[in-house]
C-alpha cells in the first residue's frame, strides 16, 4: 500500500494485492499468481493535481517489484476520470483485456512478453467479454 499524507492527514492511497480471475458463470479459477489488482483514492479537496498519477506510478512499480506481470483495474461505470488516469499512467497500449469494458480491465506491465502469459491473457479476455466480442463482430 502507497499512502500520501499532507500535514498529518491521510490525503491518498494505492493498494496492490494479489488477484484470483475466476472465469464468469462459476467456471475454475485461473493461475493468476502474477496478477495484481490495483486501486487508488485521491481526497476531493486535492484531486487534479497529478496525485493520483503518482500513486499510481507507485503502486504500479510495487507490484512490479513484487513479480507480477498484470495488473487489473475495476471502474465504476460513470467514473470516466479513473479510467483516464489509469490508462495514462499504464499506458491504454497495455491494455490486454477489457479495452471496450468500463467496468474491468487488465493491463500488461512494461517488458513483459505476451508470449509468456498466452493462456493467463486468453482467460482476461474471456473474463472480460472480448472473445465473445470478436465473435459476434
Amino acid at each position: 500500500m502507497v499512502l500520501l499524507t499532507y500535514n498529518n492527514t491521510l490525503i491518498g492511497a494505492a493498494s496492490v494485492f494479489d488477484y484470483r480471475l475466476r472465469e464468469r458463470h462459476g467456471g475454475d479459477v485461473v493461475d493468476t499468481t502474477h496478477v495484481a489488482e490495483l486501486s487508488f483514492t485521491v481526497a476531493d479537496g486535492y484531486q487534479g493535481r497529478g496525485l493520483g498519477s503518482e500513486l499510481l506510478r507507485r503502486a504500479a512499480q510495487a507490484a512490479a517489484d513484487d513479480g507480477k506481470t498484470h495488473i487489473y483495474t475495476s471502474f465504476n461505470p460513470e467514473n470516466d476520470a479513473s479510467r483516464y488516469i489509469v490508462g495514462t499512467v499504464l499506458g491504454n497500449e497495455s491494455i490486454v483485456a477489457g479495452s471496450r469494458n468500463l467496468e474491468d480491465r487488465f493491463w500488461r506491465l512494461p517488458n513483459v512478453s505476451p508470449s509468456d502469459y498466452v493462456d493467463i491473457e486468453l482467460a482476461m479476455q474471456r473474463f472480460c467479454g472480448d472473445i465473445e466480442q470478436r465473435q459476434t463482430e
